[in-house]
């Protein structure tokens, strides 16, 4: 606004003060640099969260494999002890899904005399 018109001092004060008016009440003013500042922003936020996303799901993707390999491990010890596995049992041991309790099944799989004696401490579990 300078470079096109000169006001008097009283005149531009006043002008300036409306101007700051309009802003406040209406829309602010958003430079070209903060503009570019914010843009900036919002691409890093979206990378990062990105990078976040993937690490989350490699990390998921490692905690099922452990579950699944578990699961897996299990089901192997006690077709090696008692044979064939009724396939009831094998849902029931693919419902566990915490590695904790799984490492306990594991351990009951090895110490278990007999598939029934396995089957109750698993239903109790």
């Amino acid at each position: 606004m300078d470079w096109i018109l000169i006001l008097p001092p009283e005149l531009e004060q006043k002008l300036t003060q409306e101007a700051k008016q309009y802003e406040e009440n209406v829309m602010p003013y958003v430079t070209s640099w903060e503009r570019m500042g914010f843009e900036k922003g919002v691409k890093e936020g979206i990378q990062q969260g990105i990078q976040q996303g993937i690490q989350q799901g490699i990390q998921q993707g490692k905690h099922e494999e452990r579950i699944h390999e578990s699961r897996q491990s299990i089901i192997e010890i006690l077709e090696l002890k008692f044979q064939a596995l009724p396939e009831s049992l094998i849902e029931l041991i693919q419902k566990l899904d915490e590695y904790e309790q799984l490492r306990l099944v594991r351990r009951q799989a090895i110490q278990a005399a007999s598939l029934e004696e396995f089957t109750t401490l698993l239903t109790k579990t």
